[in-house]
């Protein structure tokens, strides 16, 4: 291994810590997802392999591993030895810049995957529980996590509630930021400053945010577990027969194909 230490520094300086750091971190809230599921599969036995409320925490333990690969990935990119072998009429430059996007796609598509599974999840669930809530549950995220936490379905104690509202909505606008490559655009082109474990964080509109960091991704990620599996063990929840993952049937096409 011949490791270019100037791009090793470039992509530390970006991730925030070394890469073994990161990954421990990301295994830490991966196994506590997967001790959940097994939980929930041992408790109750009586629900489908396919069943959404498990599907949601394997496709979440799933992501989470997936981007463990992608760090060791990006440590081969630290190697000259590999773009000798792979992209040997890459200079210096554009190898550390080959290597820096894709630490950068490789953030963005973790919390992108976070979020399809929270959302994904919220709307499988609200069909089930009240097929006509939020237009079948197609409307806008916000009306449906505060339908499916409120009086009407999941009826949250406002303990929980509180802190439940808080992170879905500073989640709805980081997950505003990676669709605009770390920029924030509102709709009405103000700007909004939102409470979330204690901190503050000011989204202006139209310029870039800088605390979109790993660190606050992997918070968000274990606090996003916890929320999913409260209510996937909410008495509600646990009391029905059945919850359809209407996209089973697509990956399995997918990776059978």
């Amino acid at each position: 291994m011949n490791l270019n230490r100037e791009r090793a520094t470039i992509i530390i300086n970006h991730l925030g810590m070394n890469g073994g750091e990161l990954s421990k971190k990301i295994e830490i809230v991966q196994k506590s997802v997967l001790d959940d599921l097994h939980n929930l599969e041992t408790t109750y036995q009586a629900w489908l392999k396919s069943d959404a409320r498990l599907t949601s925490l394997r496709n979440m333990a799933s992501h989470l591993g997936r981007t463990r690969l992608e760090i060791e990935v990006l440590g081969d990119l630290l190697d000259d030895e590999w773009f000798d072998c792979h992209s040997v009429d890459l200079n210096q430059k554009s190898r550390t810049e080959e290597t820096v996007q894709f630490a950068r796609l490789m953030k963005y598509s973790f919390g992108m995957d976070l979020f399809t599974v929270l959302e994904t999840s919220f709307r499988t669930i609200l069909r089930e529980l009240d097929p006509l809530a939020c237009n079948h549950a197609t409307g806008n995220f916000i009306n449906i996590y505060t339908c499916l936490l409120g009086k009407k379905q999941l009826a949250f104690p406002s303990d929980e509630l509180g802190p439940g509202l808080e992170l879905l909505n500073f989640v709805r606008l980081i997950r505003n930021l990676i669709h605009n490559s770390s920029v924030y655009f509102s709709e009405d082109g103000s700007d909004i400053t939102l409470n979330y474990k204690g901190n503050s964080y000011t989204f202006c509109h139209g310029k870039p945010i800088f605390f979109m960091t790993w660190e606050l991704l992997i918070i968000l990620a274990e606090d996003i577990h916890q929320l999913l599996y409260r209510i996937i063990t909410h008495e509600k929840i646990v009391g029905l027969q059945a919850i359809t993952d209407p996209y089973v049937g697509f990956l399995t096409s997918v990776t059978s194909s």
